[in-house]
């Protein structure tokens, strides 16, 4: 090929036979220094299959730039810690440390982590590998929702819905945390977030307090989120609240309360009376069995019944089982 104006010609370099590098992945190399003797370029296709990782290396005399032509994410993790807790893994193996010795070594690592995470945020400039080394700190903020039954968009689609806290608005948020629902799902996650110009993978919150509630909110869920929403692992309809707002300020009109234990269990096809029956039951057999003494069987029985009237999500209150399931305001 023609390189330039004064008929000057470039090298054409066919890649080479792919192999496997010393970081443990395959290579199938154009432009590096086996091809053509590259110092400081070097440009080719590696392959890293699913769950796969490589080995920790150093690049001495060049940058890198990583293009994905296939795949739904790769993690980089850069820095010479990581070095460290590779070969700290490998010592391990090996049997030539202890797993104290390894706990140690990992603890130290995420508080490197965490002192360059913190450096990074002084910055006016954050390289982009910060940003995903944000999100391997992030915390995990455990929310009293389904994602399949207020989000199923989310979940399904990756749709977008803007997520802030409504509490501590006096306060700058500091943690930067995802969101994980109550069911037993691994996909009951929120960990895409709107941002002003892109998609975040964390959300700016505040650290929370022992025995006091923190409240977020989900925008724009509407009508459709929870006519599509389903009932995974039993959750059923959360309470809802009907607020009018006017220049006085706010005025709730209507409470509908959630899906109670035994609604859900009755759309499951579980009847009431055989379930208590069943348990009545196996509680006698125990007595009987001098498992259980008649008082411990009797408030079982109690606390199983009560049950269904209570609520599915967890309530901070306490479950109300009296009153009407319905109230105007």
């Amino acid at each position: 090929m023609e390189a330039t104006a004064n008929n000057k010609c470039g090298r054409v370099v066919s890649g080479s036979a792919s192999y496997v590098s010393k970081q443990g992945s395959e290579y199938a190399p154009g432009i590096s220094q086996e091809t053509v003797g590259s110092q400081v370029l070097f440009l080719g296709m590696v392959t890293i299959p699913p769950e796969g990782r490589t080995k920790a290396h150093i690049h001495e005399h060049h940058e890198s730039a990583f293009y994905m032509l296939s795949g739904d994410e790769v993690e980089l993790w850069t820095g010479d810690a990581l070095e460290h807790r590779e070969e700290l893994f490998t010592l391990f193996n090996l049997g030539l440390i202890s797993l104290e010795d390894r706990a140690k070594g990992e603890v130290l690592f995420w508080d490197v982590c965490e002192h360059a995470d913190r450096y990074a945020q002084q910055a006016k400039y954050i390289p982009e590998e910060f940003g995903e080394l944000r999100r391997l700190l992030c915390a995990k903020y455990l929310a009293n929702f389904s994602v399949f039954k207020s989000l199923p968009d989310h979940w399904a689609l990756d749709q977008l819905f803007p997520i802030v806290p409504i509490q501590k608005l006096n306060k700058p948020p500091t943690e930067f945390a995802t969101l994980c629902d109550i069911t037993c799902d691994s996909d009951g996650v929120v960990d895409k977030f709107v941002d002003l110009h892109d998609v975040k993978q964390v959300l700016e919150l505040h650290k929370l307090e022992p025995d006091e509630p923190y409240y977020v909110a989900f925008m724009l869920v509407g009508a459709y989120q929870e006519v599509m929403g389903n009932n995974h692992n039993l959750f059923g309809t959360p309470n809802e609240a009907q607020v009018h707002i006017d220049e006085e300020g706010y005025l709730i009109k209507k409470v509908i309360r959630g899906t109670t234990v035994g609604e859900a269990a009755g759309r499951a096809r579980y009847e009431r009376g055989l379930l208590h029956d069943g348990f009545r039951r196996q509680v006698t057999q125990r007595i009987k069995d001098d498992e259980l003494s008649e008082a411990e069987g009797a408030e079982l029985v109690n606390f199983y019944e009560s049950r269904f009237d209570a609520y599915t999500y967890i309530s901070l209150n306490g479950n109300r089982t009296k009153g009407r399931r319905r109230h105007d305001y």
